[in-house]
């Protein structure tokens, strides 16, 4: 901890006035816990957002939305990438331009697993467990 602010307040108590200088310091515990857990956050917000646009393209499979269409066409590119690992799991089953997108559901899971072990790994390796208190230092 480091003294951060350094200063003399005059008080009073009992009815006549008292100096004291009083030192502010910074606890540097406090602030990595809050750096590990902004970089957490950050993690899960690209996880779901991530299960947002799979999820999408599910119901729009599901509901046979026009692949030609621009919007559709985003959706299904990002789509292909995210499941290149499942390419040849299983097959989706359809009916005429309905699909169930299988892969993508499993995909969802996956992703959503890898990114919970992930901000966990992030948390557990830098985060400091044992607690600091913030000092405040009275000299009279």
């Amino acid at each position: 901890m480091d003294v951060v602010d350094k200063r003399k307040v005059t008080t009073k108590e009992s009815g006549r006035p008292r100096e004291r200088v009083v030192r502010k310091v910074e606890d540097h515990v406090a602030a990595r816990r809050e750096v590990v857990s902004k970089i957490t956050q950050i993690i899960w917000i690209l996880g779901l957002t991530n299960q947002f646009l799979l999820g999408l393209n599910v119901i729009l499979k599901v509901i046979g939305a026009n692949p030609n269409n621009g919007f559709a066409r985003l959706i299904y590119a990002y789509r292909d990438l995210m499941l290149v690992p499942f390419e040849s799991l299983i097959a989706n089953p359809s009916y005429e331009y309905f699909v169930l997108d299988l892969k993508a559901l499993i995909a969802m899971f996956v992703y959503l697993f890898l990114t919970w072990v992930f901000a966990q790994l992030i948390w557990v390796i830098f985060n400091q467990f044992y607690t600091s208190e913030a000092e405040v230092v009275v000299e009279e």
